[in-house]
């Protein structure tokens, strides 16, 4: 299996070791995983896509990725999805937001083009994959029932 690992924090050196520590989950399950890293933090060039393409999966690991505009502001990815052919998983991501308030958690919305990603991991991966439970309200609250910590 071939798996393209998708990192990078902006502002956390934490997101940085959610990133290795996913490496090394995935290594767990099997050690013959061959994973090349890219910065999800940019557009992929066509040669990243080209790269991409040729892996069975595409893991987006740590870092504030469920945000409302996550896709395409904090995850540039593509223009079209549906550019990428592997499926896509999302390890330890989190939610970035400067409350823990109930009420701003169950108001809190995607955007139209945030929810396109989210649906293409629920399909792809059956789960999102989620750093803290703040990550899993805030998708519940927006209908994805299946984050995991």
């Amino acid at each position: 299996m071939k798996i393209a690992l998708l990192g990078g924090a902006l502002k956390n050196a934490g997101d940085f070791l959610i990133t290795k520590r996913s490496e090394e989950l995935i290594r767990i399950i099997d050690p013959k995983i061959e994973i090349e890293h890219f910065l999800r933090n940019n557009k992929l060039t066509e040669e990243e896509l080209g790269e991409i393409n040729k892996k069975d999966l595409i893991v987006i690991a740590g870092g504030p990725c469920y945000t409302k505009e996550m896709y395409p502001k904090i995850l540039p990815l593509v223009e079209e999805l549906d550019d990428i052919k592997p499926k896509i998983g999302m390890m330890g991501c989190g939610w970035y937001e400067n409350t823990i308030d109930n009420s701003i958690i169950r108001e809190y919305k995607f955007t139209a083009s945030s929810l396109q990603l989210l649906k293409r991991v629920e399909k792809d991966t059956k789960f999102l994959g989620c750093r803290d439970s703040y990550s899993v309200r805030v998708l519940a609250s927006n209908g994805f029932l299946n984050g995991i910590m």
